[in-house]
């Protein structure tokens, strides 16, 4: 059984976008439906939106960034009052 720590989330996410990238030979487009796929599968995962997450995954190893578990985009509701980050 998988732990719900944020720690191994993050590690699952980081592994999901790293190889999802090397299995579809550096496409982004196709890498984010299989990070997307695999996260609607796993249950520590509920609640939050697949896609969404699969792009802040994408775009946060871009960046070479930490994401945001807590982030209410990633369940569908409006941004924290005074959020900087607008690009979604």
């Amino acid at each position: 059984m998988l732990d719900n720590n944020e720690r191994y989330k993050l590690q699952f996410l980081h592994w999901a976008g790293e190889t999802a990238i090397r299995r579809t030979f550096s496409n982004h487009i196709e890498a984010k439906k299989l990070v997307a796929g695999w996260i609607a599968q796993d249950r520590r995962f509920d609640g939050l939106d697949p896609v969404k997450l699969a792009e802040r995954v994408d775009q946060y190893q871009s960046n070479r960034a930490q994401i945001d578990l807590d982030d209410p985009r990633l369940r569908g509701l409006p941004p924290r009052p005074l959020e900087r980050d607008r690009s979604w």
